[in-house]
C-alpha cells in the first residue's frame, strides 16, 4: 500500500488517514493490528512478525509456524548433521507409524468415507507453509471457469467455545463476514478470493457430507491441506513443494517430511532437494 515500513494501525481514524494519504486505493491487503498488540511491540513496527529483536511472546512468531518448528528448521533445511542423526531413531518410528496407518486405510481396516463427488486434495509433504492456500484458490477458480461448482474444505481454526477441542466442533460454513479468530484467516481469505463456498472442520469427512446437504449443486470438493487425512477418500492429490524442497530428507522429528516422498532421503544429491514451485 505504502512504500515504507509496515505500520501498526491502532485506530480506524489512523487507518483512514493512511488510506487517504496513499490516494484512497490500496494495491496490497491492509493488516490492522490491535492496540494491545501495538503496545506489546513497543510501538516499533520492526518488532513484529519474524523480526530479530528480543525474546518474543506468542504473537511475535510467524503465524502458522510453531515455535518449535522454527527452532528445528535450521537443522532440517541443511545437510543432515549431528542433531538430525540423533533424532533419526525417532524418525524411523514415525515413518513406521505413518506406513502402518496408510496400510490400514488401503486395506480398509480403518474406516474411510466417500463424499459422493470428486475430491481434489492440495497439501504438502513437509511441515510448514509451502503455498497451499494460493494454489487452492487457483484450482477452485479453474474449476469454476470450466463449469464446475466447487466447494472448499479446510480444517481451519475453531476458537470460542471450541478452542482446544476442534475434534468436537461441528462442521461450519465460512462467510465473507466470518471472524478469522473463530474460523481461521486462511478460510476467510479463500472465501473472499475464490467466491466459492468454504467449510471448516477437523473431521473432513463429516464436513463433506454436511456441505453436500447445504449445497446440492456441489459437484467437486477442493480440500485444503488434507494429504494425511485418509478418512475422506480422494480422487486427485496435489503435493506442493516450495524452493526448500525436502530439506535433509528425514521424516519428523529429524527432518521436515511428514510423508515419505519417492527419492527423498539424506543420502540423495543436494541439488535434488531444491525444486521450484
Amino acid at each position: 500500500m505504502v512504500n515504507r515500513s509496515p505500520v501498526a494501525f491502532v485506530s480506524v481514524e489512523q487507518l483512514a488517514a493512511e488510506l487517504k494519504r496513499a490516494g484512497g486505493t490500496a494495491a496490497e491487503p491492509v493488516v490492522v493490528i490491535s492496540a494491545d498488540a501495538a503496545r506489546a511491540t513497543s510501538r516499533d513496527p520492526r518488532h513484529g512478525g519474524c523480526a530479530r529483536r528480543r525474546p518474543a511472546a506468542h504473537y511475535f512468531h510467524h503465524p502458522g509456524i510453531q515455535v518449535g518448528t522454527r527452532l528445528l528448521e535450521k537443522t532440517w533445511y541443511r545437510r543432515a548433521g549431528l542433531l538430525a542423526w540423533l533424532l533419526w531413531p525417532a524418525s524411523l518410528a514415525f515413518r513406521l507409524a505413518v506406513a502402518l496407518r496408510r496400510l490400514a486405510y488401503a486395506l480398509r481396516l480403518a474406516p474411510s468415507r466417500s463424499a459422493g463427488v470428486p475430491v481434489v486434495v492440495v497439501g504438502n509433504l513437509t511441515v510448514g507453509g509451502s503455498g497451499k492456500t494460493p494454489l487452492v484458490i487457483h484450482v477452485a477458480e479453474l474449476l469454476k471457469a470450466k463449469g464446475w461448482s466447487p466447494v472448499i474444505v479446510s480444517r481451519g481454526y475453531l476458537g470460542g467455545a471450541h478452542r482446544g477441542r476442534e475434534q468436537d466442533a461441528p462442521p461450519r460454513a465460512v462467510s465473507l463476514a466470518s471472524d478469522p479468530a473463530e474460523v481461521g484467516d486462511e478460510p476467510v481469505l479463500m472465501a473472499r478470493r475464490s467466491g466459492c463456498p468454504v467449510w471448516v472442520g477437523a473431521e473432513r469427512a463429516a464436513v463433506a457430507l454436511r456441505l453436500r446437504d447445504e449445497h446440492p449443486d456441489c459437484d467437486v470438493i477442493v480440500m485444503d491441506d488434507g494429504l494425511q487425512h485418509y478418512r475422506l477418500r480422494r480422487d486427485v492429490e496435489i503435493a506442493v513443494v516450495d524452493a526448500r524442497g525436502f530439506g535433509n530428507g528425514f521424516m519428523l522429528p529429524a527432518g521436515p517430511c511428514a510423508s515419505r516422498a519417492r527419492g527423498c532421503g539424506p543420502w540423495m544429491r543436494w541439488s535434488r532437494t531444491a525444486p521450484t514451485r
